[in-house]
């Protein structure tokens, strides 16, 4: 009798300890998990919540639409060098050199290496879409909903940690066929020439050339992107589709 009382209380104290201790070993698991909640985020006026699948769709969308507008704008005739945040210009160990310089010709060989450099970024921008729609849409949006409910830039952000690698080498072959379209190849070799003369100390080269165009290409490229998302973000009404309307009205 008293071995059945035992076992009894030994069956409720354990039964007591399982109910206090299972709620926090829940919420410990719980607090590793994502937060995948889609509280606010509504396919219509019922209240029927988008799913993973429709949010990371969603921001591919967004993403290919704000890509089309920044390849636009910076791919136009001066969106680089018109722009005072994204003009591409020499070093400034380069620039302070020809600027000091008592020959005219160094000043205007750089001053025209500069234009054809713009051009050259122009122009690879407007031949990129087809490499920036093809790394977002192999990208995986496991977590769409986290990212989201990021910073107006989250998308973006994703985009460059993720992918920025891939879309960086194919700009470099971009910029490297567009030099030698832009003709600057023999202007780099006439500067070259004349800059030797003006300083022994210093040397560029055509890669030189090449790789810093490519860097700042990839700068103002994303920086338009980042610029773009923000807008939708904030003027989530302007979008052209119901879906990314409810997506960044959130």
């Amino acid at each position: 009798m008293k071995a059945e009382s035992a076992k009894k209380f030994a069956s409720i104290v354990l039964f007591a300890l399982l109910c206090w201790v299972f709620p926090i070993v829940t919420q410990a698991y719980a607090n590793k998990v994502p937060n995948r909640s889609l509280t606010g985020l509504t396919v219509d006026a019922d209240g029927v919540a988008m799913d993973e699948g429709t949010v990371a769709a969603g921001l591919k969308e967004a993403l290919c639409l704000a890509i089309d507008q920044s390849l636009r704008k910076c791919g136009n005739e001066g969106g680089f060098s018109s722009n005072a945040k994204l003009s591409i210009v020499f070093p400034l160990g380069i620039s302070s050199i020809a600027s000091g310089s008592c020959n005219v010709q160094v000043w205007d060989n750089l001053k025209l290496l500069e234009k054809q450099m713009n051009t050259v970024a122009e122009m690879a921008s407007s031949a990129a879409a087809p490499t920036f729609y093809a790394a977002v849409q192999q990208l995986d949006f496991p977590f769409g909903i986290e990212v989201l409910r990021g910073d107006n830039n989250a998308a973006t952000t994703y985009v460059r940690d993720r992918a920025y690698a891939v879309i960086k080498l194919e700009i470099s072959s971009l910029v490297r066929r567009k030099m030698v379209e832009a003709g600057l190849y023999q202007d780099f070799c006439n500067f070259v020439q004349v800059f030797k003369l003006e300083s022994k100390s210093n040397h560029i080269s055509y890669n030189d050339v090449h790789a810093h165009i490519t860097e700042r290409t990839m700068e103002g490229l994303f920086a338009t992107l980042e610029y773009y998302e923000n807008i939708m973000s904030v003027a989530p009404e302007e979008l052209p589709t119901a879906t990314l309307r409810r997506l960044f009205a959130h």
